[in-house]
């Protein structure tokens, strides 16, 4: 399947975990350069730019909105999308499934041992210090690596949402840090906040 993450010359853990999920899950995936190629979305707030830029047709499998305006899909194959609040705004049904691919994490990958009491998850564009923890990581490293550094961890801090999806996801203790230089402001925490985030219906509604 051919599957397009935002990256804008920038790695970001949220966006590449899509990809790398569909394919720990057995599929054959291709990695394609814009988002009219795509025959799937997953993860990331990708469905502003789907709405005008997607190929009819292509799946969505628990993407959301960055910002909550009013958007069409009725061209896209709707089977997951991030959270309540995207479904609203797309006019979804409300039996639409929710929840962020990012939660089936403990299904694909084994937790190492904890050693990090406090982790911090910066996102891409977080370059504070955070001396008060005990370890970080940026949102620019690999899939692979930010998920065993949250999983090494007793708990997290986060300015990357998927940084904090991953970590509840393992039940790890979280907490948001607010950057305002991430784009999106309040809403797609909202929005995962309000889904019904239960792997099992994800799984269910793969392409």
């Amino acid at each position: 399947m051919k599957v397009w993450a935002w990256s804008e010359g920038v790695r970001n853990f949220g966006d590449e975990l899509g990809p790398v999920i569909l394919s720990r899950l057995g599929y054959d995936v291709e990695r394609v350069e814009t988002i009219g190629e795509a025959d799937v979305l997953a993860c990331g707030s990708l469905l502003e730019s789907a709405a005008t830029d997607a190929k009819p047709g292509a799946v969505v499998w628990g993407s959301g909105l960055m910002m909550g305006d009013r958007t069409d899909l009725s061209h896209l194959d709707v089977r997951a999308v991030r959270g309540r609040l995207t479904a609203s705004a797309c006019g979804l049904p409300d039996d639409v499934v929710t929840g962020d691919p990012g939660s089936l994490v403990p299904e694909l990958w084994d937790r190492p041992r904890p050693a990090v009491l406090l982790g911090v998850v910066r996102h891409y564009v977080d370059e504070r210090e955070y001396p008060w923890a005990d370890a970080t990581i940026s949102a620019a490293a690999g899939v692979d690596e930010v998920i065993d550094f949250i999983g090494s961890c007793r708990r997290v801090a986060s300015s990357s949402l998927h940084g904090l999806i991953v970590a509840s996801a393992w039940g790890i203790p979280a907490v948001r840090l607010h950057h305002p230089g991430v784009a999106g402001g309040d809403f797609k925490w909202a929005d995962w906040l309000s889904s019904a985030a239960d792997p099992r219906r994800l799984l269910g509604v793969l392409p």
